[in-house]
């Protein structure tokens, strides 16, 4: 039986981690979404945790003018308005740690459970020159690791973020693999990103799958990649047991917007040794 919250969420969500009795949901446009759970049957909306939503420097350029016209016509909060969406969120002792695309990478005090306090914020808007607080690339995921988070930076790669700290986050080291490129023209985008003894598993959308030896987390280095399989869309979701990763796949390309692509799952076997 499928229960809901009596309150809508406006936009949706897109991940949920639980602690105790609560649950955090990133909302998308929205934000945080934090829900009492406690009564499985009845969880009620406690808090809507609202990041800063930026000017996007790119509103005014083609095809974006389209998509502002369309976007007009329902909420002038959504994209291309303002820069800045939560995704992926990650939970670490009393930490919650909240990717929000362009606008970086929140750390949030989990003491008063139903209201979460910032303590931190990192963003590398040095990568970014057309809008400050902004950086090139969205912050789609992030694990951490003894008090290093790292990062899923959409066509920007993986940045490790020093988070021991979490009133002053600082970037220890960024693997970008695709500098050279835009968005839009990227051979891959990072999307999960899974840390496990010493390395960083990450689906690349179209550039399938990424281990990263983060044994070094100031040197971050490149052991071993997976293609996807022909005729099929982008690596999305992951999960690692042992020397087995699960990837799953959806049925597009973001970058190219292919039409006839597949979707499915896959099982694939790293060799840890050998990956180093």
């Amino acid at each position: 039986m499928l229960f809901r919250s009596n309150t809508p969420l406006p936009f949706g969500a897109v991940s949920v981690v639980v602690k105790d009795n609560f649950a955090y949901l990133g909302g998308f446009d929205a934000g945080l979404f934090v829900v009492d759970v406690a009564d499985t049957r009845a969880p009620r909306l406690v808090n809507n945790v609202k990041f800063p939503r930026i000017r996007n420097p790119m509103g005014n350029r083609f095809p974006f003018q389209i998509f502002r016209a369309l976007a007009s016509q329902e909420d002038k909060e959504r994209f291309p308005y303002k820069m800045g969406r939560t995704w992926w969120l990650h939970v670490e002792d009393n930490r919650l740690y909240v990717c929000d695309e362009n606008t970086g990478l929140y750390v949030l005090d989990l003491s008063d459970p139903a209201n979460p306090k910032q303590l931190g914020h990192f963003v590398n808007d040095k990568s970014w020159p057309e809008g400050p607080g902004l950086q090139q690339g969205a912050a789609n995921d992030v694990d951490v690791v003894d008090g290093i988070a790292y990062v899923a930076v959409d066509s920007r790669g993986m940045q490790v973020v020093d988070v021991s700290r979490c009133d002053t986050p600082s970037l220890l080291a960024h693997y970008d693999p695709w500098a050279k490129y835009k968005w839009e023209t990227a051979p891959g985008h990072m999307v999960q990103v899974v840390v496990k003894d010493g390395l960083a598993y990450l689906t690349a959308g179209e550039a399938g799958l990424y281990v990263i030896d983060v044994t070094t987390p100031t040197n971050p280095r490149l052991v071993a990649t997976h293609p996807i399989p022909k005729g099929v869309g982008c690596s999305w979701g992951l999960a690692v047991v042992g020397d087995h990763v699960f990837i799953t796949y959806c049925a597009f390309d973001p970058g190219a917007f292919k039409l006839g692509l597949k979707g499915g799952w896959e099982i694939v076997r790293i060799d840890r040794e050998t990956a180093r």
